[in-house]
């Protein structure tokens, strides 16, 4: 395995910010996408950080990814939000919706953001640590295609959709809950197939349904 290279979070994130206005990002849009990477990198999740971009530029080649989004309220009730994201980065809708959750709370106690037609939003810990900094409590969900497996079975069946939670601490930083509903996230899977390191027994099953501890063939996260 190669020798690990430090980097300064400004210098990576100028880097990072540059490489997604260079595919036709919008610079506001770059910031954004950058500053929710490199917080996960920051706090030891490499697995929803820059290690994501490679992956980030096969969604926008594919055009899965739109680099000029309209993201619109389609529906507006007095404590919730319809938002159509327009295929945004996920980071630009998640943040938008971050903001509107707040906005509906403050107004009516509570604040409910819904988001369609997204893409990868990353470190959701990112999200609901805005709310928790404006004084409130916030909760954020994501939802995914099968690709983990239920109790029992050797095909994926259900998502590891992830969830967060914080909460306001004072006048530190809020207190923030992040985490897959498998025993792992499956980034930190990819991660560990990057960086060479076999993963532990109990993590994942391979294509066949087999327990496996190599990074590279596993692909069936293991519920919690």
């Amino acid at each position: 395995m190669a020798e690990g290279v430090t980097v300064a979070a400004e210098q990576l994130a100028a880097l990072t910010e540059a490489i997604f206005a260079a595919k036709g990002m919008a610079r506001e849009h770059a910031k954004t996408v950058d500053e929710v990477l490199i917080w996960a990198d920051l706090r030891g999740a490499p697995s929803h950080a820059v290690q994501r971009i490679p992956r980030y530029i096969e969604i926008i080649e594919a055009r899965e990814m739109n680099l000029r989004p309209a993201i619109t309220i389609a529906k507006e009730l007095r404590g919730a939000v319809l938002i159509d994201a327009d295929r945004a980065p996920g980071q630009v809708s998640m943040s938008f919706a971050a903001a509107e959750a707040a906005r509906k709370a403050k107004e009516s106690g509570i604040g409910l953001a819904l988001v369609r037609r997204t893409t990868h939003t990353a470190a959701l810990g990112f999200y609901t640590r805005l709310a928790a900094l404006e004084g409130m409590a916030a909760l954020a969900g994501s939802a995914s295609w099968p690709n983990m497996i239920y109790h029992g079975t050797r095909e994926a069946g259900v998502a590891t959709n992830p969830l967060s939670i914080a909460v306001p601490r004072g006048r530190g930083e809020p207190m923030i809950l992040d985490m897959a509903t498998g025993v792992v996230a499956l980034g930190k899977i990819v991660h560990a197939a990057r960086s060479g390191q076999r993963i532990p027994e109990g993590w994942a099953l391979d294509q066949g349904g087999n327990p496996t501890t190599d990074p590279k063939a596993a692909v069936l996260p293991l519920p919690l």
